[in-house]
């Protein structure tokens, strides 16, 4: 789970809105995680780009399909 400094974007209008959840069936799941951890740890703003909800549907949080660091 990654929790923002600030308002969740919630462009699916998915059920939760407390975090985001990194899709763990993503085949880049381990890298996307030390990314966004290591990004976070050095200071870099940290933008993701969302797809869906963790639960299907608008059920669950929103899912991460991508990260950049700014």
């Amino acid at each position: 789970l990654v929790f923002p400094n600030g308002s969740v974007s919630n462009p699916d209008s998915c059920s939760l809105t407390t975090a985001y959840r990194i899709n763990r069936s993503a085949p880049n799941y381990d890298s996307v995680e030390r990314f966004v951890h290591a990004a976070m740890l050095s200071g870099r703003t940290v933008a993701f780009h969302l797809s869906g909800c963790s639960g299907g549907g608008t059920s669950g949080l929103p899912l991460i399909s991508a990260v950049y660091a700014q």
